[in-house]
């Protein structure tokens, strides 16, 4: 998933705080968050993401 460039300092300015896996799904689960319409709820992030 392709991120805007608007979010990469933020991203980057946190990625410290993760391991690399969890930073991998933590990325995927944000922009889901950004394309998911309606209510964002983990299970909709997680069908978004899919």
């Amino acid at each position: 998933m392709i991120l805007p460039d608007e979010a990469l300092p933020i991203l980057q300015a946190i990625a410290p705080a993760f391991t690399r896996p969890t930073f991998t799904r933590f990325a995927l689960l944000m922009g889901a968050a950004l394309l998911c319409t309606g209510r964002r709820t983990v299970a909709n992030l997680l069908r978004v993401a899919a």
